[in-house]
């Protein structure tokens, strides 16, 4: 699949095209997917306020100037490290999250590789590949480049525009809302309606809120209405449910109330890496038009039975 050098939202990017999706990456921050669009339509959110800004992480004083930029929400896909409540100063690691990741180019495929972490010791490698039958193919790598050993969980993280509906393979049951364990959530009035193996979770509007949920199956899917009638993005990924997960979750679906952006968030489970090794967590995704509700839901129902 040909790869482009080109200009993404004023940073210097790479591209992949095939089958009417494009997915546009951004080595020089965090090695993101900062665009992916369907038929010419953009899917994911980006912050307009960071269009095409980089940083120099290079300083002295780093905890000060991870103090003075502040939680910064780029958008697009990214590699967070799990769990949350480890985090210095409660925003992700800056070297992973901000740095500049070197990238190579091979075969269709992008490799992204990231500086060490001076908040963990980790180095985060990211493997980007489109097929040409339209299928995205990540894999996301963590390796323990300190002398002790790391307990982390790799965690994906992805900011879709609203409004949607999103989709969980998980029994009613499984699913909690975060409110009763993170005291900064409001407790809400959305209640996930579950019908044939799935569980929806509308991300409509700017109500805030969060669920998780410890599925035994790994699929996520976003539907949203697009000028050709009824978009699906479906995520796979592996899961293994009796391991321990960081937030006791396979997947999370976290609404924002100030910006136009839901998360899909993905989890490995915690996983102590030996000095010198590496975890990996992969999945895929696969976009798909429908011309009617119907068919839409007909395709994501099938998906799990």
């Amino acid at each position: 699949m040909p790869i482009k050098k080109t200009n993404i939202y004023g940073w210097k990017g790479l591209s992949l095209s095939s089958r009417g999706l494009s997915l546009g990456i951004i080595p020089d921050v965090g090695g993101r997917i900062i665009s992916l669009k369907y038929k010419g339509e953009e899917l994911f959110y980006v912050d307009k306020d960071l269009m095409g800004l980089v940083f120099d992480l290079g300083c002295i004083d780093f905890i000060a100037l991870k103090k003075k930029l502040g939680f910064l929400l780029w958008g697009g896909d990214k590699t967070w490290v799990a769990p949350e409540k480890e985090w210095q100063l409660n925003i992700p690691p800056l070297d992973l999250d901000a740095g500049k990741y070197e990238a190579t180019v091979g075969q269709g495929k992008i490799i992204l590789t990231s500086p060490i972490c001076r908040e963990t010791g980790l180095r985060i490698i990211r493997e980007v590949s489109l097929e040409h039958d339209g299928k995205v193919f990540l894999n996301q790598v963590f390796v323990n480049c300190s002398e002790q050993p790391i307990t982390k969980g790799i965690w994906n993280v992805t900011q879709v525009l609203k409004p949607c509906d999103c989709f969980l393979a998980a029994a009613q049951k499984d699913v909690r809302s975060y409110h009763l364990e993170d005291k900064s959530l409001p407790s809400n009035e959305i209640i996930p309606v579950y019908s044939r193996g799935w569980s929806k979770i509308p991300c409509r509007d700017n109500t805030l809120f969060k669920f998780g949920a410890k599925s035994n199956v790994g699929l996520v899917a976003v539907s949203r209405k697009s000028k050709f009638g009824y978009a699906c993005l479906i995520k796979s990924f592996p899961v293994f449910p009796a391991r321990e997960y960081p937030h006791d979750s396979t997947v999370e679906v976290f609404n924002s109330d100030c910006h136009n952006y839901f998360e899909i968030e993905t989890h490995s489970p915690l996983i102590t890496i030996p000095a010198g090794k590496s975890i990996s967590h992969s999945q895929k995704w696969e976009i798909k038009d429908f011309y009617s509700k119907n068919e839409l839901l007909k395709f994501i129902y099938g998906k799990n039975n």
